[in-house]
């Protein structure tokens, strides 16, 4: 998910004004943009950015595990690796 549709929990509001027909459209929209990768948590409400954009791309729109390490005092992910959830 890119930064701006996770705080708003959502790529619905975005996905309109992307002209966008699915989250990866809107997700790929934001980052051509400007906006960064994260991964949302939505159980926990919280995104996290993460430290490669080229690696993740591929997966703008799906539901990802990712594995890596995260560091507080940068507030980013660095991803070690990423797939699509099952």
């Amino acid at each position: 998910m890119d930064r701006m549709c996770a705080q708003m929990q959502s790529h619905d509001g975005m996905m309109k004004a992307e002209g966008a027909k699915n989250a990866r459209e809107c997700a790929l929209a934001c980052i051509k943009n400007g906006d960064k990768f994260v991964l949302f948590d939505s159980q926990n409400k919280k995104a996290y950015p993460l430290s490669d954009d080229a690696k993740v791309q591929q997966y703008a729109g799906q539901k990802v595990q990712v594995t890596g390490t995260y560091d507080d005092s940068a507030d980013t992910l660095s991803v070690k690796s990423i797939s699509p959830a099952h």
